[in-house]
């Protein structure tokens, strides 16, 4: 079993650029080694998770949102599978499709691109890129994640309106921060998932006396 045991990012590089190289680089790893350790309180090597007085950095708060986000508990299931394909401005868009146990999937997108230049001293722009995700099979809905801005939907996706029009395809601009995308495949028999409704009300309850009969 391969574990990576250090990471080290360079000195010098940002938090805001750590808060996405780091996540991009356990999701590279995810499924390629058991274990990923990272650099608790930067150094001269490179920022880690906590700044030099030990306060969470952005990195911190973004990989703690990433994992809150993908967490399943202790539940270990057999997982699916989903047949897609990303078209588009896809050159350096990298992915990692992971599997809950509640049956949905969950498809990290981002662009693997450098944000630092270390030999300048200065931060790179990454421009975001177009693409679309392709199902063969018809969801019921999606949600799209930045775990860098928070752990709330940016964007929600339902069936498009019309008949004949399933939701099999998603257009998204991904850009160098990790973007989950949250797919809720259909049920049996293609039904989508059922929405918590209210008990039913009582019946009433019926007279235990006759009503009075006016002639």
């Amino acid at each position: 079993a391969v574990q990576v045991t250090e990471v080290d990012l360079g000195a010098g590089v940002p938090d805001a650029v750590a808060a996405r190289y780091l996540p991009r680089l356990l999701l590279a790893n995810a499924g390629l080694a058991v274990r990923t350790y990272v650099q608790g309180q930067g150094d001269d090597t490179g920022p880690g998770l906590l700044g030099p007085g030990g306060a969470p950095t952005l990195a911190y708060h973004t990989v703690a949102r990433m994992l809150a986000l993908l967490d399943d508990g202790r539940r270990q299931v057999a997982p699916d599978r989903l047949a897609f394909r990303l078209t588009g401005d896809t050159g350096a868009v990298r992915h990692r499709l992971l599997q809950k146990a509640d049956g949905h999937f969950w498809l990290a997108l981002w662009v693997e691109e450098p944000g630092w230049d270390p030999a300048a001293g200065q931060e790179l722009a990454v421009p975001g890129r177009q693409v679309r995700v392709v199902l063969d099979t018809p969801v019921a809905g999606a949600r799209a994640f930045v775990p860098e801005l928070g752990t709330g939907p940016e964007r929600s996706f339902t069936d498009p309106p019309g008949a004949g029009r399933p939701l099999d395809r998603l257009d998204l601009e991904v850009t160098d921060r990790v973007l989950l995308l949250e797919l809720l495949p259909r049920g049996a028999g293609g039904a989508a998932p059922k929405a918590t409704s209210p008990p039913p009300a009582p019946d009433r309850a019926a007279p235990t006396t006759p009503d009075p009969v006016v002639k």
